[in-house]
């Protein structure tokens, strides 16, 4: 039932960060029904959240922005990405038993795969 909607220009919000805010619409979802008085409808939120957290982001999240805040070139962009990479990894760490974190944690050091396209490309033109 929820709706992503672009708000500023005519491009998506980056993929990271779009996922990141729709973590927190859980949370504040979460919070409404516990507000309400509903802790059934706020356990089922927290659930989503979670999952989404666990299945969307663990297995490549962190990964990602600790590699995008050592490509930046300026420090205004690295440091708010380590404080995602922290903060998701500490959420994971308290969502999975220690061998799912150990396979989690592989998969996040990998590097990435090498494009066949110029990627670049693909996002000015809105591919």
């Amino acid at each position: 039932g929820w709706k992503y909607e672009r708000k500023m220009s005519g491009e998506f919000a980056d993929h990271f960060g779009t996922m990141l805010a729709f973590v927190g619409y859980l949370f504040d979802a979460e919070a409404d029904a516990l507000e309400a008085g509903d802790s059934s409808g706020a356990e089922t939120v927290r659930g989503y959240r979670e999952r989404f957290i666990v299945d969307q982001l663990g297995s490549w999240g962190c990964g990602w922005a600790r590699l995008a805040a050592q490509a930046t070139t300026h420090v205004f962009y690295a440091q708010p990405l380590q404080v995602a990479a922290t903060v998701l990894w500490d959420a994971i760490a308290r969502l999975v038993d220690k061998r799912k974190l150990r396979a989690l944690a592989a998969m996040t050091a990998r590097e990435p795969k090498k494009l066949d396209y110029d990627a670049d490309c693909r996002k000015a033109s809105g591919v």
